[in-house]
């Protein structure tokens, strides 16, 4: 028992083997945090974006079309989320324009497009140089389409 006592007590020679992947592993780890945070903002994003299509596809099955100022207002919902360059068209089965004067009838479909660019930073890293990282702030383009039918 005593010699057990005696070799807890006794010191080790540290070494560096010992140290360096943990090192590795702790800096991994941070470098998939960051990363992951930034691939988050952009799926959250991307989400809210939903949201608001979702709400505007509600308000194309009950009227049939969408006008000038739903369309203002889709813009002004996603302006503020910090989209930019923002398309919406809504079209029926036939390919017309749903704008108030063309009304989807009842049980028609009806095609809602939305173009649009989101902000998201992404990492812009020359091959020649590990060290030399930079951010882009082009954007995503973000392109969602949904069909539903027309409820007027």
């Amino acid at each position: 028992m005593k010699k057990i006592k005696l070799w807890l007590k006794q010191k080790n020679e540290g070494s560096l083997y010992d140290f360096l992947p943990s090192l590795v592993i702790m800096l991994a780890v941070a470098i998939m945090f960051f990363a992951f945070l930034g691939i988050f903002s952009v799926v959250s994003l991307n989400e809210e974006v939903k949201q608001v299509v979702r709400s505007s596809m509600l308000l194309v099955e009950t009227q049939g079309y969408l006008d000038s100022g739903d369309i203002a207002g889709i813009e002004s919902q996603l302006t503020a989320l910090g989209a930019t360059d923002i398309t919406v068209t809504v079209k029926d089965s036939g390919g017309n324009v749903l704008n108030g004067t063309t009304v989807a009838p009842y049980g028609d479909d009806i095609y809602f497009d939305l173009y649009c660019t989101i902000p998201a930073q992404s990492l812009n890293q020359a091959a020649t140089n590990l060290f030399a990282m930079s951010f882009n702030n082009d954007g995503y383009e973000l392109h969602i389409a949904r069909k539903t039918i027309s409820k007027c």
